[in-house]
């Protein structure tokens, strides 16, 4: 029963490092970007009402801004975490 607790956890850890988590945040970044080209290439082409283009583009964008902040965030944390270890070594 530990073992197989112990075995979890450590899927757990591994699928949540730092690298593994802004990996996720940039696919999901380029899901949202490609889909944001889509919509847009739909409007400029007139297969999209401006309305319609406006109420699924805009939320589409900011969710994209997030993403990549949230991304930039754990970077920098990232960055930041490495050079202090560096800089602590003998």
């Amino acid at each position: 029963m530990v073992d197989a607790k112990s075995a979890v956890f450590d899927g757990l850890v591994q699928r949540n490092t730092p690298q593994s988590l802004m990996q996720r945040l940039d696919t999901e970044a380029s899901e949202v970007e490609e889909e944001t080209e889509t919509l847009a290439s739909k409007f400029v082409n007139g297969d999209l009402p401006l309305e319609t283009f406006l109420k699924e583009f805009v939320p589409m964008r900011e969710r994209y801004h997030s993403l990549a902040a949230r991304k930039e965030s754990l970077a920098l944390s990232v960055t930041m975490e490495e050079e202090r270890k560096a800089s602590a070594m003998p």
